[in-house]
């Protein structure tokens, strides 16, 4: 596991090959092996500010639902760290 903080409150975890974005302490992207799957904002404007980093076009972001489900699918299956995401 590797961290990383890319600007003042969004910091990358790295686990295996997938990538977690966090802005402040809320999960807002993941990027795995095949796909960046990043979240609509739905917080305020700083963290608007680190989806457009991290996904500039808004057209490609996933909507607050899809992006919690998942979230969820990952974890129940254990995938944070397998090539199968």
């Amino acid at each position: 596991m590797h961290f990383k903080q890319i600007q003042p409150n969004l910091s990358k975890i790295t686990i295996g090959e997938i990538d977690l974005f966090f802005s402040y302490e809320i999960l807002v992207a993941i990027w795995t092996t095949k796909k960046l799957y990043c979240s609509e904002n739905q917080w305020g404007v700083t963290t608007g500010k680190h989806l457009n980093h991290i996904e500039p076009d808004k057209k490609k972001r996933i909507s607050a639902d899809e992006f919690n489900e998942l979230v969820k699918a990952l974890e129940e299956n254990n995938k944070w760290i397998t090539k199968e995401c």
